[in-house]
């Protein structure tokens, strides 16, 4: 087994490595572990769960839900929580705790996915294997919940509940009141929207719930079916200095969370001035640009290079997860090309999603009618090399070191 605990926001890991946590063991490349929790609380009041073993091939004859979250961080004892599991003290993080509090409150029950618990964290072996098999975890579960935590404030509260009301639909937003469009900012604009491995939880979803402290939402309330208004100026150049892309304006034009629906449904307005919409060409767009109604299908599936420069700018706590936290997006060739190796460096990744996505990116020149250009490959190599520099967040004297040290 590998364990490494590298980072003091994981003081929850370390908590649990004192207190011996023992997980049921199993085989990482066909098993899944699941929680279910107990009817009754132990005499202190905690929660209280056991874990429960299936395979990979019952996941789409099994009812079961998957939790959609992000961490947050585990610095100091405040940060953490106690629950009971098979019998054992289990320390979580706040985030998740404010989750399993609402799910009692609500009623729920049966078999829950939550990767924090059901992957062991700290055998790198056996996360190499799961994060893989995690994709057919979200594509199969019968709800997602797409959890955005307890709002701090009563006011953001009040924000939030008033978008429950019969009147709140999407499609009326220009009748709101400003309560309820504060409402829409804060879970629209929330950090859950902007993290890596949410993008493939809600792509992969067959069904998906959006929860803010007890309230639902469907995920519809994010679709941009009908936009109202579009920014009259929009930036000519991106944050590295490069000639935007048609991916960067529409992230830029909307909220984070309508961003990641956007992509999920297909419901892009389309950059008319762009021969290209999948961040594959590279050119200038007016400042007072034209939307067309009709959008266009985003593909099922992507590629590397093309998941990095649409969702590049997600974050994470793992850089290296710039890669692995999407290989639910990608399609089977792609994917099969990734190592999700966490036994190695960052610079691992980075190498991995720079070679990859410059030999598909060629791969798809090269198939084209007619003689290649140089330029063309050039012109189109150098906005991705810079992505992947952002994404991976190192310098070109780096990524230089590196070409020679890994063979994919």
């Amino acid at each position: 087994m590998h364990r490494i605990i590298t980072m003091s926001c994981e003081l929850d890991k370390i908590r649990n490595v004192e207190n011996g946590f023992l997980y049921p063991a199993i085989n990482a490349k066909t098993q899944i572990r699941f929680l279910r929790k107990c009817p009754e609380h132990e005499e202190n009041g905690s929660l209280r769960y056991t874990i429960e073993v299936y395979n990979v091939s019952d996941l789409p004859s099994t009812e079961y839900a998957a939790l959609s979250y992000t961490w947050g961080d585990a610095h100091n004892d405040q940060d953490l929580r106690e629950i009971t599991i098979n019998d054992q003290i289990f320390a979580i993080r706040r985030n998740l705790f404010g989750f399993f509090e609402t799910a009692a409150e609500k009623g729920e029950s049966g078999l829950l996915f939550v990767d924090a618990i059901c992957i062991n964290q700290l055998d790198l072996a056996e996360r190499r294997c799961q994060v893989q098999e995690v994709i057919g975890v979200y594509r199969n579960a019968s709800n997602v919940i797409a959890w955005l935590g307890i709002p701090e404030s009563g006011e953001e509260l009040a924000c939030v509940r008033s978008l429950t009301s019969p009147t709140a639909d999407r499609k009326e937003s220009r009748k709101w009141t400003e309560q309820q469009h504060d409402g829409f900012d804060y879970l629209s604009r929330h950090t859950y929207w902007t993290r890596v491995w949410i993008v493939q939880e809600v792509f992969l979803a067959q069904r998906i719930e959006v929860w803010c402290e007890r309230y639902t939402f469907p995920l519809s309330l994010f679709s941009n079916d009908s936009p109202a208004a579009r920014p009259p100026h929009m930036q000519r150049y991106s944050m590295n200095g490069r000639s935007i892309t048609a991916a960067e304006v529409v992230r830029l034009a909307l909220s984070p969370a309508e961003n990641v629906v956007a992509h999920r449904t297909g419901r892009l307005a389309k950059w008319l001035s762009s021969p290209s919409f999948q961040g594959f060409g590279n050119g200038f767009f007016d400042e007072e640009p034209t939307w067309t109604t009709n959008p266009y299908m985003a593909a099922g599936t992507y590629m590397v290079y093309e998941t990095l420069s649409k969702f590049g700018v997600q974050n994470c706590s793992d850089v290296r997860d710039k890669l692995y936290g999407f290989l639910g997006l990608l399609n089977e060739s792609s994917r099969a090309r990734v190592d999700p190796d966490y036994t190695k460096p960052s610079s691992y990744a980075c190498y991995q999603a720079l070679k990859i996505g410059l030999e598909e990116m060629n791969g798809e020149l090269g198939s084209k009618a007619g003689p290649r250009s140089p330029f063309k490959e050039y012109t189109i190599s150098i906005p991705y090399y810079r992505d992947v520099r952002g994404a991976f967040s190192m310098t070109q004297t780096e990524m230089i070191a590196e070409k020679g040290c890994y063979h994919v």
